[in-house]
């Protein structure tokens, strides 16, 4: 599996802000965005396949050599993606922590036949408006603490606007009358589409909130493009479920080694 062609990096390729580049070398995509050099998910290594024991230390400074000039990135981070099934190298993993760092695993997820929820939540689903997203960022920064992060966030969703208005992407708000309960977000580009931005403000949490809104802006979707390939890497347990309840099924794992720069 190459950074082309899994769940995980067809997601990322998508969904990544209009001003994020992704750079071709040798054995890796590297991915960076100059405007927003705090953005750690915008300035990272995907590499072409799980790095080999004993490797990591040698990938730390060619992603030091790519993206250490940039003074705003405080976190290194190596991705790369494998089959469903595979597990992480011992050595691998005993290399990590002598490294200083961690090792995240994300389901990365292909939907197969698109399924209703059993018990659908009674919110008005509908494509976001301009009037909408003043809305959305609150619903992002409900989790932020830092006053960066608040800051980050406004960007964030500036970039979710810019992606709305070059057409590659619809983003969708579930409604408990004149409040906004959830929004997600559809990306697509060159026959695939992935689910991001997926939130529930926290009044409206386990209420089946996320699963009625995906549904709902999944189904418009595939009317519009029927043959789109469905994505999503979601973060293990809970929300790994709530997308196999809608029909998405296992199909890779998304590695991710990150340590302080």
């Amino acid at each position: 599996m190459t950074p082309r062609d899994g769940p995980g990096s067809i997601s990322d390729r998508i969904s990544h802000p209009l001003g994020v580049e992704r750079l071709a070398r040798a054995g890796y995509l590297c991915v960076r965005c100059a405007d927003r050099d705090d953005y750690h998910d915008g300035n990272l290594l995907w590499l072409e396949r799980a790095p080999a024991a004993g490797s990591l230390a040698g990938w730390l400074e060619v992603w030091r050599r790519e993206l250490g000039v940039f003074p705003g990135v405080r976190r290194i981070q190596l991705r790369w993606e494998t089959g469903d099934a595979a597990q992480a190298d011992d050595a691998l993993a005993s290399e990590v922590t002598a490294l200083g760092g961690s090792l995240a695993q994300h389901p990365g997820l292909v939907l197969g036949a698109l399924v209703e929820p059993a018990r659908p939540a009674d919110v008005a689903v509908r494509e976001l408006v301009p009037g909408d997203w003043p809305a959305v960022l609150a619903l992002h920064r409900e989790e932020a603490v830092a006053d960066a992060h608040r800051v980050f966030l406004e960007w964030a969703v500036a970039g979710s606007r810019a992606l709305v208005a070059a057409g590659r992407a619809h983003f969708w708000g579930a409604f408990d009358r004149d409040t906004l309960a959830g929004a997600a977000g559809l990306c697509a580009e060159g026959g695939h589409a992935a689910l991001c931005e997926v939130a529930t403000a926290r009044a409206f949490r386990r209420r089946g909130i996320a699963a009625t809104l995906c549904h709902r802006a999944l189904e418009a979707h595939l009317r519009r493009r029927p043959a789109d390939a469905v994505v999503v890497v979601a973060e293990p347990g809970e929300a790994t479920r709530l997308y196999q309840r809608l029909g998405f099924l296992p199909a890779s794992r998304v590695w991710t080694f990150s340590r302080a720069a």
